[in-house]
């Protein structure tokens, strides 16, 4: 069986400059509860997120477009539950 392919692209900059410029995640670094964390685990969280994306989810979702399964919305998104 041929290996799905996952069209899933993203500029991790831009990620990282939300997180460490514009939310100024480094001010809660290093302060309870986060004294374990600084960029350096961050940014290896990040990779590896984005390397999941790639590799397991993507894939996985195109799968699902291919096959024609329905698309369903959970139940807190119907239209009829929106005012």
């Amino acid at each position: 069986m041929a290996q799905a392919i996952n069209r899933y692209r993203a500029d991790l900059r831009d990620f990282r400059f939300l997180f460490f410029e514009q939310f100024d995640l480094p001010a809660v670094l290093g302060k309870e509860p986060y004294a374990e964390w600084g960029t350096d685990e961050c940014n290896m969280v990040l990779d590896e997120v984005y390397r999941f994306v790639c590799e397991v989810t993507g894939p996985a979702r195109s799968h699902r477009r291919r096959a024609g399964a329905a698309r369903t919305l959970p139940p807190w998104s119907a239209p009829s539950s929106r005012r």
